[in-house]
């Protein structure tokens, strides 16, 4: 009873600590020097080397009336270990944010790491006018410099840039990064050299390939759990999700449309810019229903099919037919009246856009799709961001008013497919997205094909502008809440069932049968083209299809049962290997799930473990290989029963780092508390605190993606507070704040 009075106590305390621990701990010393010998600018900023054993008050912030000056323990890996042990050397890191003019050009941050005989030292420069990229320069001599050194010294710039970008906003953010070094021929930086991408957003450029370093950013804070170069790398990653970077669409393929991206592989992904696909006089025409609907409270709030919040949308057109139409012929005296109905606004919307929908928009998509027999499915508009309640509220209850306000007010929709389009258009009927920092997004394609938030890139749509693409790209919807303003757009849904001149309907029926159910009829899947709702889906060309059409068959159900017609055309589980095997990350997600329940069929142990290890071979997770299916152990039980049980944590790693997936994050550190939980008797004090600081960097990663993983990580540090307690360490102590699941829980709150 009294231990869980001290937990009690101890989480009101830690609930305050953020703000308590740095007002405390902000002590000032006096100023650090030392000469750079870099030979980029003849710069003055200087540093004074500090010892390297400090108290954790030693620390902490320090400086003069000229800048601040921080010193950094960061500890780093030695060797080529395992994934799962953590053996370091310390390294000193210096940091100086003193201001230096320079020949036009503005020095205003320095770091430095020593060795014992080399030196790693970078600077961030700006034109003193502000104009141009902001340059990370970092130089190596003085003998061996190693890839630690370099890496703490760059992620040291990135890191204050990124916090520049976050304070200064677009002033800062459109100058862009880019990165230079000098090195001697004999120091080898790894692979970081092919992380570097001077073009690859533009003005908001980071100069980092980020497709390629998301993945090595969270296997280093992996790697480095507990260490001040593990916060480092998590701070980064956190800053990097709430950027907020716009698409950059492909301009010159296409000289009569507008920033067009085909792949030429059957033309089957489309991402396509349309400018003005309405007018500005006709997006104000139905903003004015709009605004009718949003006043009487005529929203939808059924829930949306992929998160299940409130869908807030109307829907004008549904299977190709106007919503209203026939009911409008039939009363057009009811019709004619004054009174205000939602029938007639939805009606005068249908009226006002169809001429552009079916005279301009559908030619449109046909010619990007090159298919003559794509037609509109639905056409609907959604809302978002902060909305009026409306003014026929009775006000006397002002408390439900605002309950029923934030009922109806959705800022997000997660990324997803549109299983049941082949394409899709979107339509801004308003200025909010027009920056490409809000709004619809898209998350492209990479070689792992993930979901992580740090890879968004927002579309940039003014009012009437649209945007078209295939049912095979990620997109979702993130407005951001401090425009405090709402965001409206126009979807249309394009359906494409083929006809006799489609050149690649044989091509297509080749193709089910590769991925047909083996208890269906060949021959009758051979049609199966023609039968399903969604034709367009079977023919998987690369690991998204796959992936795409699985999905589809699994969770696309129609009242009239024709969802059936897919699920028995296809073989989910045969998708899902294939494209979990070309590196789809949600296919190994779903795999991992499947592991999890034992529900993955044994025979594809090997298949499973196998690409598994020819994507990384130092996961920590992957299990030994089956040597003989007749193994029995000393209980008498196939050692071969669940051995695919096995294999969930190794995909779920998999997906955590090398794709950066939430939801696996969330799977394998649940998996991390509850192996401790259950062997924690059996682990020594230093497997104890490695558990812990897997599944706590777990957690802080999925919760810097947007999912709410605070209950998980309070939960933990109250586990890890019992563990400090075991081994005699006082509750609040200076060794209780330098214990590494402390530091890092203390990063997410």
């Amino acid at each position: 009873m009294q231990a869980k009075y001290f937990r009690i106590a101890l989480w009101l305390q830690l609930r305050a600590l953020p703000f308590g621990i740095f007002i405390h701990l902000h002590l000032h010393f006096g100023a650090l020097a030392f000469n750079p010998s870099g030979q980029f600018h003849n710069s003055n900023i200087s540093f004074t080397k500090k010892a390297q054993h400090e108290t954790v008050l030693q620390r902490v912030c320090r400086g003069d009336d000229k800048g601040t000056i921080r010193r950094l323990i960061l500890c780093m890996h030695t060797d080529k270990l395992s994934t799962l042990t953590r053996s370091v050397d310390i390294i000193t890191i210096q940091q100086s944010d003193v201001k230096q003019e320079i020949d036009g050009n503005v020095l205003f941050f320095a770091a430095r790491a020593d060795g014992e005989e080399c030196q790693c030292e970078g600077y961030l420069i700006r034109n003193i006018n502000g104009k141009g990229p902001v340059e990370a320069q970092i130089q190596c001599h003085g003998g061996s410099v190693d890839h630690d050194h370099f890496i703490a010294v760059y992620h040291s710039l990135l890191l204050h840039y990124l916090e520049m970008e976050q304070d200064e906003n677009d002033a800062f953010s459109e100058c862009g990064l880019k990165c230079f070094y000098s090195i001697a021929d004999d120091v080898d930086l790894g692979i970081f050299p092919s992380l570097l991408d001077d073009d690859n957003d533009g003005s908001f450029s980071l100069g980092l390939d980020l497709p390629k370093y998301i993945p090595f950013l969270h296997q280093y804070s992996f790697r480095h759990r507990g260490k001040e170069t593990g916060h480092t790398a998590l701070r980064i990653l956190d800053k990097l999700c709430q950027r907020r970077a716009p698409y950059r669409f492909i301009t010159d393929s296409n000289p009569n449309i507008d920033g067009i991206d085909i792949d030429d592989n059957r033309h089957r992904s489309i991402v396509s810019f349309l400018k003005q696909t309405l007018s500005v006089d006709i997006v104000e025409r139905v903003m004015e229903q709009v605004h009718i609907i949003r006043k009487n409270q005529w929203l939808s709030t059924n829930p949306d099919s992929v998160d299940g919040l409130p869908s807030l949308h109307l829907n004008l057109i549904s299977d190709g037919k106007p919503l209203f139409d026939t009911m409008m012929c039939s009363n057009e005296d009811d019709y004619n009246k004054d009174e205000i109905t939602f029938e007639k606004c939805i009606h005068q919307m249908t009226s006002i856009l169809r001429p552009h929908l079916y005279e301009k928009l559908l030619p449109a998509v046909r010619e990007l799709s090159k298919s003559n027999s794509v037609q509109i499915l639905d056409v609907f508009i959604r809302n978002y961001g902060n909305m009026d309640a409306g003014d026929d509220h009775q006000l006397d209850n002002s408390a439900n008013v605002e309950q029923e306000v934030e009922s109806k007010t959705r800022y997000t929709l997660s990324p997803h497919y549109d299983i049941t389009a082949f394409a899709t258009c979107v339509m801004a009927l308003d200025s909010t997205a027009a920056t490409g920092r809000s709004g619809l997004y898209t998350i492209p394609p990479t070689n792992g094909v993930t979901n992580n938030v740090a890879l968004r890139k927002f579309f940039p749509l003014d009012k009437g502008d649209g945007v078209v693409h295939t049912f095979n790209i990620l997109h979702g919807v993130d407005v951001d809440p401090k425009l405090n303003c709402p965001r409206t757009s126009l979807i249309v849904w394009f359906t494409d069932y083929g006809g006799d001149d489609d050149d690649g309907d044989v091509e297509r029926s080749t193709s089910v049968e590769l991925h047909v159910n083996n208890t269906v009829n060949a021959n009758a899947n051979a049609n199966a083209y023609n039968n399903v709702n969604q034709p367009w889906l079977l023919n998987p060309s690369n690991a998204i299809d796959e992936f795409v059409l699985g999905l589809a068959s699994e969770c696309n159900e129609e009242e009239d049962g024709s969802h059936l017609k897919l699920r028995k055309s296809t073989d989910s589980l045969s998708l899902n290997l294939s494209s979990a095997s070309k590196g789809n990350i949600f296919a190994m997600v779903k795999l991992g799930q499947m592991c999890d329940d034992a529900e993955l069929p044994d025979i594809h142990y090997e298949q499973v473990r196998s690409f598994l290890e020819d994507f990384d071979p130092s996961n920590p997770f992957i299990p030994a290989p089956i040597i003989s299916s007749n193994t029995v152990n000393d209980d008498g039980d196939d050692d071969n029963s669940r051995a695919c049980k096995n294999l969930a944590t190794a995909l779920w790693y998999h997906a955590s780092i090398a794709g950066g997936n939430r939801s696996a994050q969330i799977s394998l550190a649940d998996e991390l508390m509850l192996q401790y939980m259950t062997e924690k008797e059996d682990l020594t004090t230093l497997e104890q605190e490695n558990m812990l600081l897997m599944a706590s960097t777990l957690f802080t990663m999925s919760l810097y993606q947007g999912y709410d993983s605070i209950d998980s990580l309070r939960r933990l540090m109250d586990v890890n507070c019992q563990r400090l307690l075991d081994l005699g360490v006082l509750i609040p102590s200076e060794e209780f704040f330098e214990d590494p699941v402390v530091k890092t829980v203390l990063l997410s709150l």
